[in-house]
């Protein structure tokens, strides 16, 4: 579903899942207060003598960094109560909801020009616990998260490709760029290229998941192409 449809029914869904810890002032993202910039440059590329394979990499990401293919990024983590989330990282900076799915997206320093931390969430309507929303997919902007092997945005489509099967999902324009995404299906994990080939942002699912719908969350500016042959 389109997030154009979806206008209106954010505050209500804040209102239902978190309470009162979306009516105070936005609290400090964890995820992305760390990032430092508040600028949405692309991180600087591993020189070519880097090894992201290297013991000093693997041993460098730390828990509230690290990127888990299927399972996590940083403390958020594929199936997580959407309350816990709203009360580690705050009031969202903008978001949607309607029909039991919704957009979370929280910006650094909440500037809307600055890396992002994205979280799509539903709810499994018909089931005991159809009151409470999961995270289904989570998706990060900054170079701070990377997985135990160094991927992180800002790293080339030749590198990714090497260590995971990527196919190509989807493309969508925002604003004047289009981007690329790139999906190890099996893995859970999906990459966004831009039209220099270099990795924006990082979106981890569930092993197996479709995540058509969530890639039209993450980026509402336009509707999303199908895939096509071809390269980035």
């Amino acid at each position: 579903m389109h997030l154009k449809y979806l206008k209106g029914w954010f505050s209500l869904f804040i209102i239902a899942v978190s309470g009162a810890s979306c009516t105070s002032k936005p609290a400090q993202n964890k995820n992305v207060a760390a990032q430092g910039s508040t600028t949405a440059k692309p991180a600087r590329l591993p020189s070519a003598k880097a090894n992201p394979m290297a013991k000093k990499d693997l041993v460098s990401v730390t828990a509230n960094q690290l990127i888990i293919p299927g399972k996590a990024i940083g403390e958020t983590y594929i199936g997580e109560d959407m309350k816990a989330v709203f009360e580690r990282l705050g009031k969202p900076d903008a978001g949607d909801a309607a029909m039991g799915k919704s957009m979370c997206t929280w910006y650094a320093r909440h500037d809307a020009g600055g890396y992002q931390t994205s979280v799509f969430a539903s709810r499994d309507m018909g089931k005991p616990d159809e009151t409470t929303s999961r995270a289904q997919q989570i998706l990060v902007t900054s170079p701070f998260f990377k997985t135990a092997d160094g991927i992180q945005t800002g790293v080339s489509y030749r590198q990714i490709s090497t260590r995971y099967t990527l196919k190509k999902a989807s493309t969508f324009a925002k604003g004047a760029r289009r981007l690329t995404v790139y999906d190890d299906k099996a893995k859970g994990i999906a990459f966004e290229f831009n039209p220099e080939r270099l990795c924006s942002g990082i979106i981890v699912h569930k092993p197996g998941a479709d995540g058509g719908v969530a890639y039209s969350a993450f980026h509402p500016e336009t509707p999303p192409n199908p895939p096509r042959g071809g390269g980035l």
